[in-house]
């Protein structure tokens, strides 16, 4: 670790600053950053550090919209004090111990740090029980009471912010928090509401009226009009959340790596998520070299899937191939097979629905023209419905089957339609605990298809349903 640095130093520093990093902070002293947990180049920077021997939570401020953006979180984090001070048993939120801004250089605001927190959608997936979930989301509906109560409500209620530490809430991010008259009116309770719950997939809207009253949100029930006006705010919500991510996972963000290859990508592209694409880079770098020594489990003409080792992690790698001229010429144009994969599969996770995680896209290209593509993903351990077919002569045991009722209506629920949805594409998932369900991961998605329409999401629906039908009359036959 060098000399102390000055704060005016990340305005220039990049996606990925070195670590450990140590800043001079004028009035405040040396802050010892040794971990990154957001960051926006040149903007905003926040991370975990060491300030006067004790751990804290450093949010950093720079660039041309620095005081802006400080001024904003000081005003934020008092208010959030305030209304944790006059609802100490709905909210807390963390001690705010030094802040500062130098003109021309940037801002500081350090935090105690939260040991051992676990943030709502952590609690949320690995709740064992409806009932659990329940009890979550009821804590943070009495969270966001207390802050109407008091004329505030945050911009992006992200379940990443609230954070549990043992079974106290702490709400974070002051940037984000918005304040007029109290109470908070109830078009605008009923707006940031619906915003809140677009982030968590596993409720439906038919289950939004009864939640609400059990938690006493609001002083009266909900009018007819009113639990419309909440369920049109999830579903617009939902609706540009989505679209934004689908948008992010082709583009370089906090979250993906973009690397075109050539002129805005003339000769081809390369996607990874920033979490992987480190350890991903031999095989970003020649995806054959590795998938001609895995395990093939497919080498048709069309595609060719193998399991293969990198760095340690088991990857499956799908390369999709041009098997004719004039059909690759027809193609050429489209989103390719393994680009849909790729979106696909964010799609899914972001509903809550089991897939392979996707960890890295390659493209080649000749002038924009699509070619040869790979996807990428983690290998998902377990056994496919062929296999727990055969195990159990044609049936499933009530367990599977009920994971595979909820997959089905998961994908109703949404508009989606698999396509191919053969015994092979379905991947069982044992439960951590007793206390979990069973999981059906989806894979193989490159004809998979959110519809626009009921009509044509019912005939597509009425075909997945149909193939999968086949894999039980199969296995019987077999048996």
């Amino acid at each position: 670790m060098t000399d102390a640095q000055s704060l005016a130093t990340l305005a220039t520093a990049g996606r990925e600053p070195p670590l450990p990093l140590r800043l001079a902070l004028p009035e405040t002293g040396a802050l010892t950053l040794n971990r990154w947990l957001r960051i926006l180049p040149g903007k905003r920077y926040a991370g975990m550090g060491q300030w006067r021997g004790q751990p804290v939570f450093a949010k950093l401020l720079v660039g041309s919209k620095a005081e802006r953006q400080y001024t904003r979180e000081c005003a934020g984090a008092a208010r959030l004090a305030e209304c944790a001070q006059a609802a100490p048993h709905a909210l807390a939120t963390p001690r705010l111990l030094t802040q500062g801004f130098v003109s021309g250089v940037g801002g500081w605001l350090l935090f105690e740090w939260l040991e051992d927190a676990e943030s709502l959608s952590s609690r949320w997936q690995t709740a064992p029980t409806a009932a659990a979930r329940d009890h979550l989301l009821g804590m943070a509906l009495r969270a966001c009471a207390a802050l109407y109560r008091q004329g505030v409500w945050q911009a992006d209620p992200h379940p990443d912010n609230l954070l549990f530490v043992q079974n106290r809430l702490y709400l974070i991010d002051g940037g984000d928090i918005r304040m007029e008259a109290a109470p908070l009116p109830i078009k605008r309770q009923l707006d940031n509401l619906g915003l809140f719950f677009a982030q968590l997939p596993e409720i439906a809207d038919d289950a939004l009226p009864a939640l609400l009253a059990a938690s006493a949100l609001f002083s009266t029930p909900l009018t007819a009009t009113q639990t419309q006006s909440l369920q049109n705010a999830r579903a617009k919500a939902r609706h540009w959340r989505m679209r934004d991510l689908l948008d992010k996972c082709f583009r370089d963000c906090s979250l993906f790596v973009a690397r075109p290859q050539g002129w805005r990508g003339m000769f081809g592209r390369i996607l990874a998520r920033r979490d992987a694409a480190e350890w991903l880079t031999p095989l970003l770098a020649n995806p054959d070299a590795l998938l001609q020594h895995g395990l093939i489990y497919k080498n048709g003409g069309s595609a060719t899937v193998a399991r293969i080792e990198c760095a340690g992690h088991a990857l499956v790698v799908k390369r999709y191939n041009v098997k004719r001229f004039w059909r690759g010429l027809r193609r050429c144009w489209r989103l390719s097979r393994a680009a849909r994969s790729w979106r696909e599969a964010h799609r899914l996770l972001a509903l809550g629905i089991p897939t392979a995680r996707p960890l890295a896209l390659i493209e080649r290209r000749f002038f924009w023209l699509t070619g040869t593509a790979w996807f990428i993903a983690e290998h998902l351990p377990g056994e496919n419905l062929v296999a727990r077919l055969a195990h159990h002569g044609g049936h499933l045991p009530s367990a599977e089957q009920t994971a595979l009722e909820n997959l089905l209506a998961a994908l109703a629920r949404e508009n989606i339609s698999h396509g191919d949805l053969k015994g092979h594409n379905l991947i069982l998932q044992e439960a951590e605990d007793e206390k979990q369900a069973k999981q059906w991961a989806l894979i193989d998605l490159d004809a998979m298809r959110q519809h626009r329409f009921a009509c044509t999401f019912r005939r597509a629906h009425a075909r997945d349903c149909a193939r999968l039908q086949r894999n039980f009359s199969e296995a019987v036959h077999d048996f």
